[in-house]
């Protein structure tokens, strides 16, 4: 099974109604990967993880994997090239994908939440899931006591 597809199992456990095991098992799971997945977002040379919108409220875009970021990023060129109406390459049609070991990612979310951004969803679709910044540097350094 691939990672993704493990991911995907974690998170329909996670949606069933009373399952905090499933719940548990799938931000332990996420914070126990090697590295997390971001799109990078800003000026050539000086790009940062692309920070979104969810209800109105500002979170970062994270990834359990390469090509979970990929494909969104894909997706998200091409609407923006059908919008401006403009040709697609597939040079043009590729995202920038950055990724961050966890020590390092966590010391990002927590720079995050000092400048206001409120939470992360990772993945997309059917499978996305999310938390406050807060909670998930909190299940974090819980998963790294041990």
């Amino acid at each position: 099974m691939s990672q993704a597809s493990d991911f995907d199992e974690l998170v329909e456990r996670s949606r069933m109604i009373a399952n905090k095991l499933g719940e548990q098992a799938l931000w332990k799971a996420a914070v126990s990967l090697e590295s997390w997945y971001f799109l990078g977002a800003g000026p050539e040379g000086d790009e940062a993880p692309a920070i979104g919108s969810l209800e109105g409220k500002p979170f970062v875009l994270v990834f359990t994997d390469q090509d979970r970021a990929s494909d969104f990023g894909r997706r998200q060129n091409m609407r923006r090239s059908d919008a401006r109406g403009a040709s697609r390459s597939a040079e043009e049609m590729d995202p920038l994908v950055m990724n961050m070991d966890l020590p390092d990612a966590i010391d990002y979310m927590r720079q995050l939440k000092d400048a206001g951004v409120e939470g992360a969803l990772f993945n997309s679709g059917a499978y996305a899931f999310q938390s406050s910044l807060i909670e998930l540097i909190d299940r974090y350094e819980r998963a790294s006591r041990g």
